[in-house]
């Protein structure tokens, strides 16, 4: 941290520390079978959140002009290298391989069971639709 840096400017720096670590540890989570440690995973649950924090951190630095920008710039472009592969939103054109998770997200008022719509072949047509 060196000289010339005010006592906000290291809290800060420390932040930036562990708002790195914990996206470290979320990217690389999904690489590693941490069998006993399975709750070292949680990070991974708050990766988008670490992105913004890191992100702000990097626009910090830069504002002031300081060399501790270097570590979110370094964590934020191993999360892009290493994160990439890990979520894809496909086109409709794109061919789903074996193996290729799938998911289909439909708000269905729990089936009608808070009863939003008079229409009792709802439920049917839902289900109809999602069989599809």
């Amino acid at each position: 941290m060196g000289k010339g840096i005010s006592k906000f400017n290291k809290l800060v720096f420390f932040l930036n520390v562990l708002a790195a670590l914990f996206m470290l540890l979320a990217c690389i989570s999904h690489f590693i079978s941490w069998g006993v440690f399975s709750f070292l995973t949680f990070p991974s649950l708050f990766l988008p959140y670490l992105v913004v924090a890191n992100a702000f951190f990097l626009v910090y630095w830069a504002l002031k002009g300081k060399r501790q920008i270097l570590l979110p710039i370094l964590i934020l472009l191993f999360g892009y290298f290493t994160q990439d592969s890990f979520f894809k939103i496909l086109d409709a054109n794109d061919e789903l391989e074996e193996g290729d998770i799938k998911i289909l997200t439909f708000n269905v008022h729990g089936f009608n069971g808070l009863r939003w719509t008079k229409n009792p072949v709802s439920e049917k047509k839902i289900i109809s639709f999602i069989k599809e």
